[in-house]
């Protein structure tokens, strides 16, 4: 429930963690058909009518801490009804923005029944396919299940998926991913640099609005055969009894209204929807390009997520291959975007690729982990990360790329060097000169801003402004002088921010990430724009 059921995107006074405490606090029994709940004022019992679990309808009337009264919230309940998601919107970029869901109460506990019913299944059907380049592989080692403790190990605030090589040791994800959590890690790994040693050609595709085209029937069929799902349209017997295909398949569509075409964007349960049903896509387009006659050796092709990459040493194959490809999927309503399809000889690297290469040279130097720090002002490291930016095809992903990378740089950086401030004079240098790269970060934002950019900026503006508790050579009344003047560069950032924000449309989940920053440090409220006070005091409340 933590972790699956919303958009990423969302800040923390947005999600619903309180809705797990709650449960937690309030749930007497689980299991796999129902969890009974003690009802101890009447918000609880307004919540339960929220959440719509109980068959009966029968809710108390009253309850209170010396009269509760016990209700239920039954998976099939929950699972059967309709629940209409509650749609917003992000900004991809400067000119496009993307509508993301927020699922209701109801469907992300009939999501975390399936979670927890049917994970050995999920996990199964979810690695059939050898062409994935993100699919769950094992369970999250460290989680929370309702009335049991909590086991949590140090983690990377930056991270939100665990990959099978990397445990991070906190609530990222309920999956752990084999394996890139992110498409940027492809670029980056060795498989990358083997697949240009191996292959000449290049083409990658783009599935056009992959959830939107989604046939939720069809996943019963990547988990059995489409006559049996087919067969069983309209038959409804107990929740409990249903298999993993038609489950999950009546779970989402009745968590989007009802709706059999499309499924909701945003959660993590609904990538691992499309997941199984792709990994049997692929395992046909194999099937197909094999009864075609193209010898196996000939060329490869792998996913991520809903983009494809065909490699091959001959362009007739790559074509061929190519085709299969798009017959198998426009066979199950897909359409391939032919606007993104691009070519590549070797070597595949892209001019985004290229260009990290130098901002991460740059930074090995600039950010050195032993030596003096060097004479770069705020301007050279402004124009070092906007260099990455320069002839870029997207602008938002190279944006978020050197983003990305400065964060993680920064982090080891600031790690490394806080343990050598000894005095006032050298955690107030190391300070200053981290700060041009904070402030580096949040103007290249701001030029090309998008929703995930924002939540890396406000992410390390928290870290920036949480170092001063690492200089532990300084003194008391030093360390109290370092925070005021972090926390006057951190009001400065989030006033610069918003003043931005305000001016554009669907900014509103940035502004409210920048006004949750805020809350969370304490700043205070003046200076900030007026407009942005009943959202800042909402940011509070919650």
């Amino acid at each position: 429930m933590i972790t699956e059921c919303l958009p990423f995107e969302l800040p923390f006074e947005a999600s619903t963690h309180w809705l797990y405490d709650w449960l937690e606090v309030h749930a007497l029994d689980v299991n796999k058909r129902r969890i009974k709940v003690l009802a101890k004022s009447r918000k609880d019992i307004l919540l339960l009518a929220l959440i719509g679990g109980d068959k009966s309808n029968k809710l108390p009337a009253h309850a209170s801490a010396e009269a509760p009264r016990m209700a239920n919230v039954q998976a099939a309940t929950v699972s059967g009804a309709w629940h209409a998601p509650a749609r917003f919107v992000v900004r991809r970029d400067q000119l496009r923005n993307r509508n993301l869901d927020l699922l209701s109460l109801g469907s992300q506990i009939a999501v975390a029944y399936i979670y927890a019913n049917y994970k050995d299944s999920l996990l199964y059907y979810g690695s059939l396919a050898k062409s994935s380049l993100r699919h769950p592989s094992r369970i999250n080692q460290h989680g929370r299940m309702l009335g049991s403790g909590t086991v949590v190990g140090p983690s990377e605030p930056n991270r939100y998926v665990e990959t099978s090589g990397r445990k991070l040791n906190t609530y990222n994800s309920f999956f752990a991913y084999e394996k890139y959590a992110f498409i940027g890690q492809f670029y980056d790994s060795p498989r990358w640099h083997a697949l240009e040693a191996r292959w000449t050609y290049l083409r990658r595709l783009d599935v056009s609005n992959c959830f939107a085209s989604i046939y939720t029937h069809s996943f019963a069929w990547s988990t059995g055969t489409d006559l049996h799902s087919k067969s069983h349209l309209g038959k409804s017997p107990d929740f409990h009894k249903l298999d993993l295909g038609r489950a999950f398949d009546k779970v989402m569509q009745n968590s989007n209204w009802g709706e059999t075409h499309g499924i909701c964007v945003g959660p993590e349960a609904s990538r691992i929807f499309a997941e199984i049903i792709f990994q049997k896509i692929d395992l046909e387009i194999e099937d197909r390009v094999s009864a075609a006659n193209i010898d196996r050796k000939s060329y490869e092709f792998l996913r991520y997520v809903d983009d494809y990459f065909v490699y091959s040493n001959s362009k007739s194959t790559l074509e061929a291959v190519s085709r299969v490809l798009e017959s198998v999927l426009s066979d199950h309503s897909f359409a391939l975007n032919a606007t993104k399809t691009k070519d590549y000889v070797t070597p595949f690297t892209t001019e985004i690729s290229l260009k990290k290469a130098n901002l991460k040279a740059f930074l090995k130097q600039s950010l050195p982990r032993k030596s003096r720090l060097p004479r770069f002002d705020a301007r050279e490291v402004g124009v070092q990360l906007k260099s990455l930016l320069l002839d870029a095809d997207n602008d938002a992903a190279a944006a978020g790329s050197s983003l990305s990378l400065v964060e993680r740089e920064v982090k080891r950086f600031v790690k490394k060097r806080t343990r050598k401030c000894s005095d006032l004079q050298s955690a107030r240098e190391l300070a200053r000169y981290t700060w041009g790269y904070v402030h580096g970060m949040l103007h290249q934002y701001l030029s090309h801003p998008s929703s995930t950019s924002a939540i890396k900026v406000v992410r390390t503006l928290r870290y920036y402004w949480n170092i001063t508790d690492s200089f532990t050579g300084v003194s008391d009344a030093d360390r109290r002088l370092l925070h005021y003047e972090s926390t006057e560069r951190l009001h400065f950032a989030i006033s610069k921010a918003i003043t931005r924000l305000i001016e554009a449309s669907g900014t509103e989940i940035e502004i409210c990430h920048f006004l949750s920053l805020a809350s969370a440090c304490d700043l205070d409220l003046v200076g900030f724009p007026a407009s942005c006070g009943h959202v800042f005091c909402i940011t509070r409340l919650a």
